[in-house]
């Protein structure tokens, strides 16, 4: 599952579930007492059973079990470019999952919150699970946005070219916010940094 194609044959969830068992240990050497790196796993209705069967098969990667923990995102809709349904069959709606803006929700739908509370956690690092670079819990970055009192902090790598189909970072009316490459318009891609 998420086989990228590394010589060595590692998924991206193997590479996750080392780094957060090496923030672990770091952890511990740092504190002298074991500490844990709950993992928390947003999926759709469609990846959830899959998502499961591989961390069953892989023994959790050598985590504990109970410090996994999966949860299903909403499904919406699905519509075309033109905002026209999409259909699965002739007389049924085709579903898709309400994406990364979905987390909210689901955090409260899935009662992940009232679990964060009960383990007594007070910061969390959200990540795209398709991000091989992602330093998982990354103690640093953590670390500088708790020392700043930030309440919230965003990694971000440089657009290669303007025209590369990522999303960016950007204020819009001074908000920050993330506007997705689809909807930057090509005179807007090509507006250099602020």
């Amino acid at each position: 599952m998420y086989n990228v194609g590394l010589p060595s044959g590692k998924t991206l969830y193997e590479i996750q579930a080392e780094r957060i068992r090496r923030v672990e240990e770091l952890a511990s050497e740092a504190c002298g007492s074991k500490g844990t790196v709950p993992w928390y796993i947003m999926t759709s209705e469609f990846t959830l059973g899959p998502t499961e069967r591989f961390f069953v098969e892989h023994d959790f990667f050598h985590l504990k079990k109970s410090n996994v923990i999966m949860f299903e995102q909403r499904m919406l809709p699905a519509v075309d470019f033109e905002g026209k349904a999409i259909l699965e069959q002739k007389d049924k709606v085709a579903m898709a999952p309400d994406g990364n803006g979905g987390l909210y929700r689901a955090l409260e739908d899935n009662k992940i919150l009232e679990d964060m509370e009960r383990r007594g956690i007070e910061y969390i690092h959200v990540y795209c699970v398709d991000n091989i670079l992602v330093k998982m819990a990354d103690p640093v970055f953590i670390g500088f946005c708790v020392s700043r009192r930030a309440d919230c902090g965003a990694k971000v790598v440089e657009k290669s070219y303007p025209d590369e189909p990522v999303g960016v970072v950007c204020k819009v009316d001074g908000i920050y916010q993330v506007v997705e490459y689809s909807e930057i318009s090509p005179e807007t891609a090509q507006i250099g940094r602020a």
